[in-house]
């Protein structure tokens, strides 16, 4: 099992937050994929699970029977909104081998997924993209 990273944002007001989000995939006899959320997410980011879900089947890329881990890092700050969804929806789909992790790291993502597969715009860029240029992190990859 490898744990796969991707760099987040959650809106604090007017600031945005940096949020690690992490995955782990564990493969079981299941009749179905079980999400495990943890971290401090608000109802909207709970409710993400179902848009994730949705997402990446709309997309082709079905999960397999096992259990998924998401993380939201820090742990103990509350974390909220829609901005999390695409972070959320590439390190699943790299920790069930769809996609290669090793250049998420590289980028700081947010946007809100549609159940259709689609990104939709979220508020915060500017917010995400000053976060992002004070750790050092060279991309910001969001809708425009």
């Amino acid at each position: 099992m490898r744990t796969f990273r991707v760099q987040g944002v959650s809106l604090v007001g007017v600031e945005a937050l940096l949020v690690k989000v992490e995955a782990r995939f564990e493969r079981a006899d299941r009749q179905r994929t079980e999400l495990v959320l943890s971290g401090l997410p608000d109802l909207v980011i709970r409710e993400s699970r179902g848009r994730l879900l949705s997402a990446l089947q709309a997309n082709g890329l079905r999960l397999p029977q096992g259990r998924l881990f998401l993380n939201l890092a820090p742990a103990g700050m509350r974390k909220g909104g829609e901005t999390l969804d695409l972070p959320l929806a590439l390190v699943a789909a790299a920790a069930v081998g769809h996609i290669t992790g090793r250049r998420l790291g590289q980028a700081l993502f947010l946007g809100e997924l549609g159940i259709d597969g689609t990104l939709h715009p979220v508020p915060g860029g500017l917010a995400a993209g000053l976060a992002a240029r004070r750790a050092g992190i060279p991309r910001l990859i969001a809708p425009s």
